[in-house]
């Protein structure tokens, strides 16, 4: 594999790692919101008007679309031989995730 295929295979792992976490910031903002006035007071929210999850899920967004593009900019000098190794890595990581959310 090449240096230039396994960085955009690192940063595609990243990138999913970032994806999860996203989910996981969008379940708890959703738990407290289901909670209600039960929940702590946000000192964060109260000084910028934002709380700490909208703050951190706005983050999270923004770091995806950054690895979104760095994928992009190293694809586009990749080879023929190299889109191919990644087109196979990506059938494989599909391949896991589906079977992954099957077995739920």
């Amino acid at each position: 594999m090449s240096e230039c295929a396994r960085v955009i295979e690192e940063t595609r792992n990243r990138r999913d790692e970032a994806c999860s976490l996203l989910g996981a910031l969008h379940a708890a903002r959703d738990r407290v919101a289901e909670i209600g006035d039960a929940t702590p007071v946000d000192a964060f929210k109260d000084v910028t008007g934002a709380s700490s999850l909208e703050r951190a899920i706005d983050r999270t967004k923004r770091l995806i679309a950054s690895f979104d593009r760095v994928i992009d900019e190293l694809s586009e000098e990749l080879s023929d031989a190299d889109l191919q190794l990644l087109a196979e890595i990506e059938g494989e990581q599909n391949g896991m995730a589906a079977a992954s959310e099957g077995s739920r």
